[in-house]
């Protein structure tokens, strides 16, 4: 029940796609479902603890679904005043003691203008220059649409993202994340030229109108195309 209050509490308050994630992680905590939460105490988290160890899931995936539970917790404590505070501060997160730490990998700037330079296409070098220099997620580059490109003032509003779960001719339009996510930025030179060049070869096309997604058309580009042509 305190689970599913949550939930309704969130409703609201997150994106549809975060709601979708929360679902799907929550069945794995669907072990407490049957345990009064006067009960809860360290070593049912524990037991749930090693029934998690036993899951065949990345201690990452593990971690972001202790994530959601201490979101229940809290919800609990803050919102309905319950006594959870012990337990939630007994709560610990998975470890993988043969887990080696991945550095962050990236493209300098020499790296990248070694990499731009073998491509010819027009909507690639777009595409790739759009990423590199304004540092969009993949999922903010594939719901771009060109009513949000300014050409007077040079800049680019992103305003929505397509999730990665939907294929492209499943795609839906929703929110960014968070609201700073919401944002208004410059397009440099080189990036503008293209961008105006890529514009007018779409306008070519007697059904074009400004709804149509830069990196595509009345379909966004797909996540396998960016990849594979990236690769």
């Amino acid at each position: 029940e305190l689970k599913e209050r949550f939930f309704e509490f969130k409703k609201n308050k997150v994106s549809e796609g975060t709601l979708k994630t929360y679902q799907m992680q929550s069945k794995f905590i669907e072990w407490f479902d049957n345990i009064k939460v006067n009960d809860l105490d360290v070593q049912k988290f524990d037991k749930w603890q090693s029934y998690m160890y036993e899951q065949e899931n990345t201690i990452s995936f593990k971690n972001d679904v202790l994530t959601l539970l201490k979101s229940v917790l809290n919800y609990g404590i803050k919102r309905l005043s319950l006594d959870l505070n012990k337990f939630y501060s007994n709560i610990i997160l998975f470890e993988d003691p043969n887990a080696v730490k991945k550095e962050m990998d990236f493209y300098t700037y020499q790296e990248y203008c070694e990499f731009i330079k073998t491509e010819e296409d027009l909507l690639y070098k777009t595409l790739f220059e759009t990423l590199y220099f304004l540092g969009l997620r993949k999922g903010e580059l594939r719901g771009l649409q060109w009513k949000y490109i300014n050409f007077e003032q040079k800049t680019v509003h992103i305003k929505y993202q397509i999730p990665s779960r939907f294929d492209i001719n499943d795609y839906k339009l929703t929110k960014l994340k968070t609201k700073a996510s919401d944002r208004t930025l410059p397009i440099p030179n080189r990036l503008f030229e293209w961008l105006t060049l890529l514009y007018e070869q779409n306008k070519q096309y007697t059904n074009f109108n400004d709804n149509w997604f830069v990196f595509g058309n009345v379909l966004p580009i797909s996540k396998e195309k960016i990849k594979d042509r990236k690769d």
